[in-house]
């Protein structure tokens, strides 16, 4: 009796091999697309965290302001840039506005004055000098609100009224719109401040 010797495989059928390659094919793609999802979210927490320094530097730099201030008053501009045009909001009517004017001293200058545009903040102190504080602000109603000691906005000016500041920004950029489609990603920060003669 004759005993069959055993030859060594020298390779793969063609069927193993294809359900080789289209393990790693799916296991390739997963990976990419896990990879995709992590950059798409790693820009989306940049523009979260660049909103976020934002709003800090912006909130401590009127504060400090404000706080040192002799007056602060809340208006709009007529000329952009322009903290000589600046306009008080008539009395019986919410003061609330997109510009505030603070005067460091009781002299009618130097005057300071932020205000809100083409969503930027700017910080204006001379008509020809300004400079952004804040941009990608996407607030819908007015910046700059006067209010009493119980959070309820003034209806007449007071030169030393407790101002509140709400700023909102967008989360979304170019690059993840379409992947967070919802348009109410925005944060959202307040504070509130009185000059030192309050």
């Amino acid at each position: 009796m004759k005993i069959p010797s055993c030859h060594p495989r020298n390779g793969f059928t063609l069927i193993e091999l294809s359900v080789g390659i289209s393990i790693f094919a799916l296991l390739l793609i997963g990976v990419l697309s896990l990879h995709i999802t992590c950059l798409r979210l790693c820009r989306f927490e940049t523009t979260r965290f660049t909103s976020v320094s934002q709003a800090m530097h912006a909130s401590s730099q009127i504060l400090m302001e404000m706080r040192g201030a002799y007056s602060n008053r809340v208006g709009t501009l007529t000329t952009a840039g322009n903290p000589a045009t600046f306009s008080v909001v008539a009395d019986n009517v919410d003061q609330v506005g997109d510009a505030l004017q603070i005067l460091p001293t009781n002299a009618p200058s130097p005057r300071i004055c932020y205000y809100y545009a083409s969503n930027r903040l700017y910080r204006a102190q001379d008509p020809g000098s300004r400079t952004i504080v804040a941009t990608s602000i996407t607030n819908s109603d007015n910046i700059f609100h006067e209010e009493t000691a119980a959070g309820v906005v003034r209806t007449n000016s007071v030169a030393t009224s407790i101002t509140s500041i709400s700023l909102q920004f967008f989360t979304t950029n170019a690059a993840t719109i379409n992947y967070f489609r919802n348009p109410t990603n925005y944060l959202s920060f307040q504070t509130k401040a009185y000059p030192r003669n309050f």
